[in-house]
């Protein structure tokens, strides 16, 4: 058997290999996080917050651009800030294969842009300080103020448009060239003057299974919902008691409940499944969207224990 062995010839230069102890095991093994690892993940964070890159609204071309002109005027008064100036993009949405990007501005300015086109044009071989606008897909000038911007799910040639300020929805066909728009939404008119103060829109939401409907939030409190098909005025409206401007709205994945967000942080819940009303003077052939609850947000947080002590530390 002795024959068929290779023996063995010890190397002196071989040396074990160091292999360095797996940090996530040591902290949660020994309980105790050392400094270095403290700045370590603290400079990771850092680094998933940080700024990859930025696009600014500067123009090769010099047009009648609101938001162009309120920013050379914005420049021009650094030392003396101006109030009625509306400069700042106040929405930004891509398009669902992320190809496309919406933005709005306060100076009542909507631009869709290929967004490969514009990273290449600001970082690539030929970049430039400037924009160059005739890349733009679209670039509307209107004359007032915009908030939001959502793109239709189930249209990608849809995007639409809201202000805080007016009770209109609007909505563009980026396949057309035409600074107006392909179709108006808009509120019913407040039965009061004072009304006018709170009569805008703060946000807007597609339904994902009916194309033809659209939500929106107004600043009196409500939701309104829009058939497109029947017109364009809204066919209900969802209010509840407290009356407070709702910022945000969202649907669930079925589209049978919508939930409100108010500025006194209060989430309201409607069911847009509907039934009869049930009030003896009340017509038969009105359809209820009932409140199905509302929860104060900072009263849930209270529950949590956890919060509760550490919002009590000093």
């Amino acid at each position: 058997m002795e024959r068929f062995m290779i023996p063995f010839v010890a190397q002196e230069s071989l040396r074990p290999l160091h292999r360095p102890p797996w940090k996530r095991s040591a902290v949660e093994l020994i309980g105790r996080i050392s400094t270095r690892y403290k700045h370590e993940s603290c400079q990771m964070l850092l680094d998933l917050y940080a700024e990859v890159s930025s696009f600014g609204n500067i123009y090769n071309t010099q047009r009648d651009c609101p938001t162009h002109i309120a920013r050379g005027v914005s420049a021009a008064n650094q030392n003396r800030p101006n109030t009625f100036i509306r400069e700042g993009i106040t929405g930004l949405q891509f398009d669902s294969k992320g190809i496309y990007l919406a933005s709005v501005t306060r100076s009542g300015c909507l631009t869709v842009l290929d967004f490969e086109a514009l990273y290449c044009s600001t970082y690539g071989p030929y970049s430039s300080l400037f924009e160059d606008e005739t890349k733009h897909v679209l670039h509307i000038c209107t004359s007032q103020s915009l908030n939001a911007v959502h793109w239709n799910p189930t249209n990608q040639d849809e995007v639409c448009c809201i202000s805080r300020h007016h009770n209109v929805v609007l909505l563009y066909d980026i396949g057309y060239v035409s600074s107006e728009p392909v179709e108006v939404l808009e509120t019913r008119k407040p039965r009061f003057s004072q009304q006018e103060l709170h009569n805008g829109l703060s946000d807007v939401v597609f339904a994902s299974a009916d194309k033809s409907r659209l939500l929106a939030s107004g600043l009196d409190g409500a939701i309104y919902i829009w058939d497109r098909r029947v017109s364009n005025l809204p066919f209900v409206s969802l209010s509840s008691s407290s009356q407070s401007p709702i910022n945000s709205i969202q649907l669930d994945v079925e589209d049978r409940v919508v939930f409100g967000a108010s500025k006194q942080g209060i989430i309201h819940a409607w069911d847009l499944r509907g039934g009869r009303a049930s009030f003896a003077f009340q017509s038969h052939n009105e359809v209820h969207h009932p409140l199905l609850t509302s929860l104060k947000v900072s009263s849930l947080l209270e529950k949590i224990s956890p919060l509760k002590v550490r919002s009590f530390e000093p």
